[in-house]
């Protein structure tokens, strides 16, 4: 057979053929073998097709062949699930991303694309299906927890291995505002550092949630992890701008993890860390020295041994310690809690844990238990000027909240005496006798307060 006698046998489709795409529509199977067909209903709008990697909001409506529906969620809330990953049957993931927004289509799914020889729970084996599916929109995954940045997966990567803190990245971002490229450039940096090269907050966020040789489209909603309120006169980009990357992960090799290393690397890698953490620290950039701390404590949680643990204990109060202080600068108080206690269950006496926890607690306004810090800071070490400060402060505001617990109860006893007992003819001893036991607690209480904030 001549090569053009080949490619017309290739292209040419049998009448059997044009006739299932008349009845059925287009095949959309890469190996062509009919087990997937779609027909437009009703057009949809723009250019764009729905993304594989997105979340997908579908309405939708599946019958037999026959005609008899065995599922719909029309009148109901829209199906959500994230196309290409598997959760849905095959026939959805190869016919969806062939769609468009608010566009209607008929999928026909033959059973190797939809339950199979096994069937579902409504669905027989080796049943033939019909899906009238619209596309009511869609959108990246969420990379941040707020939802102000999510990603979209354009190219899938390597591995199942994500960046962590100290990470060495390589990466090409292109970002767009209003459709116009203001930032197009390859760049390297430490993963938990982007900020020293000029890398946004919610880039780095989405950088972090990549494999590497994975490309994908990230979009940062107005917030704190684009350009802010001030926008960047630069670039030309107002305050609180949507923001639009498509960021390519060319290489990445991670920090090795604890597990990984011997117990001299451990402590090397957390002195390292350390260092680095300080330095930012000192530089005022906390989010970042935080991060570097958070390793130091992570590659000392295993085992040593007694002679280790005279080298490692030190190094990971420090680093608890350093956490502490990062947490109190950035305002996450209870984060600065957790770090002082974790230090002061290696040292249980430690000043500056008792000193940064009760600062913490001051914050929240847990008087009480931060007065008991900064007193036992003074039983430490009793000329420690600060804690002096820092308990006249707290008793201030023990003093102004005890006033106010004291008022509270005034007006209660002033409630209770005015009670009204005319709706009560029969009241009986043991109730009086409850009431007179509560007037008198709430005495109590005051006159506790009261002493407290004079002492």
């Amino acid at each position: 057979m001549s090569p053009t006698s080949m490619e017309t046998a290739e292209t040419s489709a049998s009448p059997a053929q044009n006739n299932e795409e008349e009845m059925y529509g287009v095949d959309l199977t890469e190996s062509k073998d009919g087990g997937v067909r779609k027909v437009v209903l009703c057009e949809g709008t723009g250019l764009s097709t729905v993304p594989t990697g997105s979340v997908v909001s579908v309405k939708y409506i599946g019958k037999f062949m026959n005609g008899d529906e065995f599922d719909s969620n029309i009148g109901g809330e829209p199906f959500k699930f994230v196309l290409g990953q598997g959760v849905v049957i095959r026939g959805w993931d190869i016919s969806i991303p062939t769609m468009k927004l608010h566009e209607k289509s008929r999928i026909t799914v033959q059973p190797q694309y939809g339950y199979g020889k096994l069937g579902g729970s409504k669905i027989p084996p080796n049943s033939i299906l019909q899906f009238d599916i619209e596309i009511v929109c869609w959108k990246g995954t969420s990379v941040t927890k707020d939802g102000e940045v999510t990603k979209i997966v354009l190219v899938k990567g390597e591995g199942y291995d994500r960046p962590n803190t100290g990470a060495q990245i390589e990466v090409h971002l292109t970002g767009k505002y209003d459709g116009k490229v203001f930032e197009d450039r390859d760049v390297a940096f430490t993963f938990g550092e982007g900020s020293e090269v000029n890398v946004l907050d919610g880039v780095e966020a989405a950088i972090g949630q990549m494999v590497n040789k994975e490309t994908a489209d990230v979009r940062i909603e107005p917030g704190k992890f684009g350009f802010g309120p001030n926008g960047n006169p630069e670039f030309g980009i107002p305050g609180d701008a949507t923001l639009e990357y498509q960021i390519v992960m060319k290489n990445m090799e991670k920090l090795s993890e604890a597990w990984e290393l011997t117990n001299d690397e451990k402590i090397a890698t957390a002195l390292r860390m350390k260092d680095k953490g300080t330095k930012f620290f000192k530089e005022g950039k906390h989010k970042i020295a935080c991060q570097q701390y958070a390793v130091v404590v992570k590659m000392l949680d295993g085992y040593f041994d007694e002679e280790e643990l005279k080298k490692t204990n030190p190094i990971k109060v420090a680093g608890h310690l350093n956490l502490a202080a990062c947490h109190l600068k950035l305002g996450n108080n209870f984060k600065c809690i957790k770090a002082c206690e974790k230090a002061l269950g290696i040292d249980k006496e430690n000043i500056k844990a008792l000193f940064r926890r009760g600062k913490a607690r001051l914050a929240l306004k847990d008087y009480s238990s931060s007065k008991s810090d900064f007193l036992a800071v003074l039983s430490l070490d009793p000329k420690n000027r600060e804690a002096r400060e820092q308990l006249r402060i707290v008793n201030q505001n023990l003093k102004i909240q005890n006033a106010k617990d004291k008022k509270t109860f005034a007006n209660m006893f002033e409630r209770l005496a005015e009670k009204d007992d005319k709706n009560k003819p029969t009241k009986d001893v043991f109730s009086a006798a409850v009431e007179e036991a509560n007037l008198e607690e709430a005495r109590i209480k005051a006159q506790e307060m009261e002493q407290e904030a004079n002492s």
